[in-house]
């Protein structure tokens, strides 16, 4: 997916919101992570639902490439992201060292496949609530 084919739809659909992005310069993170697939964050996004469709995302935090966008009914299932990130791990032939999320219910069993699957390792699981940083 290029910068323009996901540029073109925020035009059309969120005028407001890429105009008040333009009117400010966004400040990034600065990442101390040497490579992709070590740091990835995943969300979801539930303003469409009531055209019937939410979305679900993860991005890698080095690269800041798309790793899965998912569009479905509901972004609360979490087998449906557990499939997700089990296709993404098979994918890469890896587990990410730390995912980040938030404490919403569909992220329930990617904890737990995160802290699985990367048991023998020292596994980070980051869970935002309100920018406070916890670690499961």
């Amino acid at each position: 997916m290029t910068q323009e084919t996901t540029r073109l739809p925020l035009n059309a659909l969120g005028t407001d919101g890429v105009a008040l992005r333009r009117s400010r310069r966004i400040i990034r993170r600065r990442y101390r992570y040497a490579r992709p697939n070590y740091l990835i964050h995943t969300d979801g996004y539930n303003k469409q639902k009531q055209y019937g469709f939410a979305v679900h995302a993860a991005i890698d935090g080095f690269s800041r490439k798309v790793l899965w966008l998912c569009v479905g009914n509901s972004k609360n299932n979490p087998r449906m992201l557990a499939k997700l990130f089990i296709d993404y791990v098979k994918r890469i032939g890896g587990v990410p060292k730390i995912v980040r999320a938030d404490r919403g219910t569909e992220n329930v069993f990617l904890r737990h496949l995160q802290i699985a699957l990367r048991s023998y390792h020292d596994s980070l699981y980051i869970s935002c609530v309100l920018c406070l940083n916890v670690t499961w």
